[in-house]
């Protein structure tokens, strides 16, 4: 009994401890994303401390919209009438996310200029494309 005891507390730590290592690293890759984006676009820090919170709050409202998409995954289980509902939310998912950018751009232009709003734009797809090839070659590395 106390073994059991002993290994189920271990097991706990051991996740907790994974939890909090996978939270340390999401903090990380945010802090290099801000450094990454703030750079590029060279925020001034008076826009800097309007533009992170609209941001941040763009950043949040996409991902609650992707949550959503997420389902579309399962797609090979499903039959025909809950795919074409799942196509039709497909769609109004598309609208949704072309609308908040739509929205987001505008709060962005009353902080920073159209250029910059371009510039981030490049940005976001520049720091995925390095944080992927990042994460690749630390695989491969593991692998070897």
């Amino acid at each position: 009994m106390n073994k059991l005891i002993g290994i189920l507390i271990f097991t706990c730590c051991l996740q907790m401890s994974v939890f909090a290592q996978r939270g340390e690293r999401i903090e990380q890759v945010e802090a290099m994303k801000i450094a990454f984006i703030t750079n590029a676009i060279n925020l001034t820090p008076e826009q800097a401390q309007q533009f992170w919170p609209l941001y941040n709050a763009f950043q949040e409202e996409n991902r609650a919209i992707r949550k959503e998409e997420r389902q579309m995954r399962r797609a090979a289980d499903l039959n025909e009438s809950e795919a074409e509902a799942l196509l039709i939310q497909y769609f109004r998912n598309q609208e949704d996310k072309l609308n908040l950018e739509r929205t987001y751009v505008t709060k962005f232009r009353n902080v920073i200029s159209a250029k910059q709003v371009l510039l981030l734009k490049k940005a976001e797809q520049e720091f995925k494309r390095k944080l992927l090839q990042r994460v690749g070659e630390r695989r491969g590395r593991g692998r070897n």
